[in-house]
């Protein structure tokens, strides 16, 4: 079990900075909904602005990061 997490930590920094980039800094209260099936992944990123939500297209580099994970 150690072994998948050792892999996936690094995996999910990345998501995390990729996260950041999307959304022009901060990462802080930004989500990311991800349906992932073979051959098909959909994902949106959101961050909560306070009086409203703003939705941002996923990046190519945040789409291969969900499919390595």
């Amino acid at each position: 079990m150690a072994d998948k997490f050792e892999k996936l930590d690094p995996i999910f920094e990345h998501i995390g900075l990729a996260l950041g980039r999307i959304v022009g800094g901060d990462p802080d209260k930004t989500y990311l909904y991800a349906e992932l099936q073979e051959g098909v992944v959909g994902a949106g990123v959101f961050k909560d602005e306070g009086n409203h939500v703003r939705y941002f297209d996923p990046s190519r580099a945040l789409i291969d990061l969900l499919v390595e994970a």
